[in-house]
């Protein structure tokens, strides 16, 4: 999964965690050097200068100060682009806050990386909002909708000859069902707060079933075997049904 949402994620979850359960249990990500984070002026009897915190501790108060009420990860799920999935600052991705005098707000991240620490100074914006910006309606169980696109996509990466991504297509399908799977983000989802068994599962098999990206991905050469077995539509199709559905996880396992 990409760092992005995997952090936002967190952060969101830590947040909602502590709203519900009074504990806030985010942990510092050791890729990320730095976190700033940045609040929309303020409108009352003097104008308040945009407030600066760079701990996701106070960020949280401070959002508390300011009456939070509640708080949502939001991925657009109308955004296809999937190829775009292993760049940073390219994610249709936002927390969007909202408070006790009704006003919505939104935070977006971008991420920089420095040559000096080898790691990734992160800064959150917050932008006001009128409405909420993408479709609130994903706090469903989505888990037999994963599983039925994992399936059918595990089925055509074993037609066309790509092994190892139906194993890992293989392997989310198992995390769905509860198995406890290893693979390459072990250490990312370590960090994960704390959430129900639900959506722990779901959450991780989202994250093995993101397979998409630049070179070595299920962009890469896979659409050019399918093409050569006559399976590039399906291809096609899978694969935006599999994007979507993972982001549908991730909102649902988060927002829970």
């Amino acid at each position: 999964m990409n760092g992005g949402m995997f952090n936002l994620a967190c952060l969101v979850r830590a947040a909602r965690n502590r709203l519900s359960a009074g504990t806030f249990d985010y942990k510092f990500y050791p890729h990320i050097d730095t976190l700033t984070f940045e609040f929309t002026e303020r409108l009352g009897l003097f104008r308040m200068k945009k407030p600066v915190v760079i701990t996701a501790d106070d960020w949280f108060r401070k959002m508390i100060d300011f009456g939070l009420e509640d708080i949502h990860l939001l991925i657009n799920t109308d955004d296809n682009n999937r190829h775009m999935q292993g760049y940073v600052n390219t994610k249709p991705i936002m927390a969007l806050t909202v408070y006790n005098d009704k006003t919505l707000n939104y935070w977006q991240p971008k991420w920089e990386y420095s040559q000096e620490s080898g790691k990734w100074n992160v800064k959150y914006t917050e932008y006001p909002s009128t409405t909420a910006p993408v479709d609130m309606s994903f706090y469903g169980d989505t888990t037999d909708d994963l599983f039925a696109v994992l399936a059918r996509i595990a089925n055509l990466a074993d037609r066309i000859g790509a092994q190892g991504f139906k194993e890992i297509f293989v392997d989310a399908i198992k995390r769905l069902q509860g198995e406890d799977i290893s693979g390459s983000d072990d250490e990312m989802l370590s960090y994960l707060p704390a959430m129900s068994e639900r959506g722990r599962r779901l959450f991780a098999a989202a994250s093995k079933a993101d397979v998409f990206g630049g070179m070595g991905s299920w962009n890469d050469s896979p659409p050019y075997l399918a093409q050569e077995k006559g399976l590039k539509k399906e291809y096609d199709e899978l694969s935006e049904q599999l994007w979507y559905e993972i982001k549908v996880a991730v909102m649902s396992a988060v927002n829970e």
